[in-house]
């Protein structure tokens, strides 16, 4: 893209990196993600769900909860539309293993169910 004058936004980013997961191929995205840092692009919680639910997918709980906090700590909030909850379904699934206090801290950050 950036050969033909067109820079990448974070939407474009965005549906590399969901493309990516979508086919396994997690750890590309992943490395999608940091150059995307690098390059002054702020990620957005689209950005960090994807790859989350991309981890949770191949099994790789850790790394999906770390993308969680990652995300949290940037000062992100999830929400309904992120299709967060599914994503940590899917983490949880995989992993085995439930995070106490998750749902706490999401109502402490004011992430609600819209429907």
């Amino acid at each position: 893209m950036s050969k033909t004058g067109c820079e990448p936004n974070v939407q474009t980013y965005n549906c590399l990196m969901k493309g990516l997961c979508y086919v396994g191929k997690v750890e590309e995205a992943f490395k999608l993600l940091v150059k995307m840092k690098k390059s002054l692009k702020k990620p957005d919680i689209y950005t960090y769900t994807a790859v989350m639910d991309g981890f949770g997918k191949v099994g790789r709980s850790d790394e999906g909860w770390s993308s969680l906090e990652e995300a949290l700590a940037d000062g992100l909030k999830p929400n309904v539309v992120t299709r967060l909850i599914p994503c940590l379904m899917g983490i949880v699934g995989k992993g085995g293993h439930w995070r106490v206090g998750l749902l706490k801290r999401m109502k402490e950050r004011d992430c609600h169910r819209s429907y």
